[in-house]
C-alpha cells in the first residue's frame, strides 16, 4: 500500500486527465503510430456485474478466519499471492535474485509509517511468530543494504520468488490509519447462514454445497470458486499401522473419499505435494507432552472443530482392516502435540495446499512418518452484485482491490 499522499496525488492526476478528456493536456507530443493493446483482464478479479462505489461491505463470518480481513489496520505481506499463485507487489514493490538464486533483495515499497530495511529485520528478530517463520522457512540471513533494500538468503535456491516472502508471519505495518474506501465489517450469523444473506450479508465464504444451491439460484448474487485451499493428510507415525485396503488406483479412492465421505466442495488430492520436495527441517525445541499409555483401540484421531476431519476419519475407520479401528476426537489445537506424544494410530491433518513455510507446517510430524494424501477442499464466495471491485488471494481470502 502507498502512503496516503501519495495515492491522493494520483487520484488527482487522473482526475485531471478525465476532465481534460479529448484535449491534448492528457497526451504524450509524440504522435502515437499504433493503438495501445488493451489491458489483459485481471484473472483474479470476481465479476459482480457493474461495480458499484466504494462502501462499507458486510461479511457473513461463517469461519473464525474470516474476520481477519475486517481490521481497520492490518500489516501488509512482503508480496502477494493471486489466486493462481502470481506473487504481485505488496510492501515490497519489486524482487531480484543474485546469480545462485541463493539470495533474493527485496526493495521496500514507500509508506506512510516510513518502514526501512533495518526496522524490518529488526522486527523480524523479535517478533516470536516472524522468527519462527524464519526459522523453519529456511532463512540463513537477512541483511539491510540500504534504507530499502533488503537481502534475504535462503539454504535452498528458489528459481521462483520465495513463497515465504508471502507469510502472514512477516507482514509490516505500512499504514497507521484505518483503511480509506471499501472497507469490510464482519457479522458473525446466529442461526442458518441464508439468514445472514436474507440480512443483507455482501460476503459469504463456504463450502456447504445446499448454501451455494440457495445462493446461485437467486438474482441478486454471484457465487465464484475459490482456489483450492486446504490439503487433509492421512499420517501415520513410523512404527505404527493401519491397514487399509488402498488400491492401485489410488486416484480413484481418493475421489471416492471427496465424493462420499464429505459434504463440502471436494476432490481427490492431487499433487503437487510441497512436503515430497522439502529439505530437511530444523529440529522442533518445543518440549514434548509425556507419552500416555495408548488406548488398545487403533485410534485415529481428528480435532473436534472440524467437521471434515471427522467424516474422513469416520470413513477411514469403517475402510479399516483392523477391528480395532476406532474415531478419536481431540480440540483442533491439541493435534499437534498429540502427533508429537504418539497418542493414536493415526491422525486426520489439515494442511495449507499452498505452503508459505513447509517446515513449520510440518514441525509435528514424527520422523519417518506415513502421509497418504487425501482430498483437497475449497471454498466459494457468495458475493452481492454490484459491489465495488473484489479480488482473491491464493489462500482464498477475497480482499478489495486497491485504489490505483
Amino acid at each position: 500500500m502507498v502512503p496516503r499522499t501519495i495515492r491522493l496525488s494520483r487520484k488527482l492526476g487522473a482526475a485531471a486527465c478525465f476532465a481534460a478528456l479529448g484535449t491534448a493536456s492528457c497526451r504524450s507530443s509524440t504522435p502515437a503510430t499504433a493503438p495501445e493493446p488493451a489491458a489483459a483482464p485481471d484473472r483474479c478479479i470476481l465479476p459482480t456485474g457493474e461495480a458499484g462505489e466504494p462502501r462499507e461491505l458486510v461479511v457473513a463470518a461463517v469461519r473464525a478466519d474470516d474476520t481477519t480481513v475486517v481490521a481497520p489496520v492490518q500489516p501488509e505481506p512482503l508480496i502477494r499471492l493471486d489466486c493462481a499463485g502470481a506473487a504481485r507487489p505488496a510492501a515490497a514493490e519489486s524482487w531480484t535474485p543474485d546469480s545462485s538464486r541463493h539470495t533474493w533483495t527485496l526493495v521496500l515499497a514507500p509508506s506512510a509509517t516510513d518502514v526501512t530495511a533495518a526496522s524490518a529485520a529488526a522486527e523480524w528478530r523479535t517478533r516470536p511468530e516472524a522468527a519462527t517463520a524464519i526459522r523453519f522457512g529456511g532463512v540463513v540471513s537477512v541483511v539491510p543494504l540500504d534504507d530499502r533494500r533488503l537481502a534475504v538468503t535462503f539454504e535452498r535456491r528458489a528459481d521462483s520468488v520465495p513463497a515465504l516472502f508471502a507469510d502472514p508471519a512477516l507482514a509490516l505495518l505500512t499504514d497507521s490509519l484505518p483503511r480509506s474506501g471499501t472497507t469490510f465489517v464482519a457479522r458473525r450469523p446466529a442461526g442458518d447462514p441464508r439468514d445472514a444473506l436474507d440480512a443483507g450479508a455482501d460476503i459469504l465464504r463456504t463450502g456447504d454445497p445446499a448454501l451455494l444451491e440457495y445462493a446461485g439460484a437467486r438474482s441478486d448474487f454471484t457465487v465464484h470458486q475459490l482456489p483450492w485451499t486446504r490439503t487433509y493428510l492421512l499420517v501415520i507415525p513410523a512404527g505404527d499401522s493401519l491397514p487399509l485396503p488402498i488400491p492401485p488406483d489410488s486416484a480413484g479412492f481418493r475421489a471416492g473419499l471427496a465424493r462420499d465421505a464429505v459434504h463440502v466442495e471436494a476432490r481427490g488430492a492431487e499433487r503437487p505435494y510441497w512436503w515430497e520436495d522439502m529439505l530437511p527441517c530444523p529440529a522442533d525445541n518445543d518440549t514434548l507432552p509425556p507419552v500416555r499409555d495408548r488406548p488398545a483401540t487403533a485410534a485415529v484421531v481428528y480435532g473436534r472443530e472440524d467437521d471434515v476431519a471427522r467424516a474422513l476419519a469416520e470413513r477411514v475407520v469403517a475402510l479399516s482392516d483392523d477391528p480395532r479401528a476406532a474415531a478419536s476426537v481431540l480440540p483442533t489445537g491439541s493435534i499437534p502435540r498429540a502427533l508429537r506424544g504418539r497418542l493414536g494410530r493415526a491422525y486426520i491433518v489439515a494442511v495449507p495446499r499452498a505452503a508459505t513455510a513447509p517446515c513449520r507446517e510440518a514441525a509435528a510430524w514424527p520422523a519417518g512418518s506415513t502421509l497418504i494424501p487425501l482430498i483437497d477442499t475449497r471454498m466459494s464466495a457468495i458475493v452481492r452484485r454490484g459491489v465495488p471491485w473484489l479480488t482473491v488471494e491464493y489462500d482464498g481470502r477475497v480482499r478489495p482491490v486497491e485504489e490505483p
